[in-house]
Formats: structure tokens, sequence, C-alpha cells
């Protein structure tokens, strides 16, 4: 197992050898990209960006913690 590297780099690593290796055609990894969900993540990817920069995190996750606070399990 290889710990030190991350899943990105990992998956990436693993498409490149299945296509070097035969198990899989160009055409049959383009053929299986779902558009939709990597447009979905690039979105998120940038939302996240604009939430942390604006400081928008800060105050919904202070906002959490005053309102849920309460219901916080004791013992963790």
């Amino acid at each position: 197992m290889v710990f030190w590297l991350p899943i990105s780099l990992a998956a990436v690593a693993g498409c490149v050898a299945m296509i070097l290796a035969g198990v899989l055609s160009m055409e049959e990894a383009y053929q299986s990209i779902d558009w939709r969900s990597l447009f979905v993540i690039a979105a998120m990817l940038r939302l996240g960006t604009a939430i942390q920069q604006t400081g928008a995190a800060v105050l919904l996750g202070g906002m959490a913690v005053r309102f849920l606070g309460a219901y916080a399990v004791p013992w963790a």
C-alpha cells in the first residue's frame, strides 16, 4: 500500500497504468468520463474557494456552533 500518495494522484496513476497495460483504450477511458459529475466537482471547488475568501465559511461555522452547540455529544 502507498499511504504517502494522495488519492487523486493514485487514481490518475492507476488510470495511466491501465491504459499503458492495454486494459483500457483511450477511447474507452474518454467515453467512461461522467462529464456532469466532473462539472459539478469543478463548480463546488470554485464555490468553496469563494465562500472561504469572502468569510462566509467563518460566519456559517460560527452560526452552526452557536445553534447546534447545545446538542453536542458530551463524550466527544
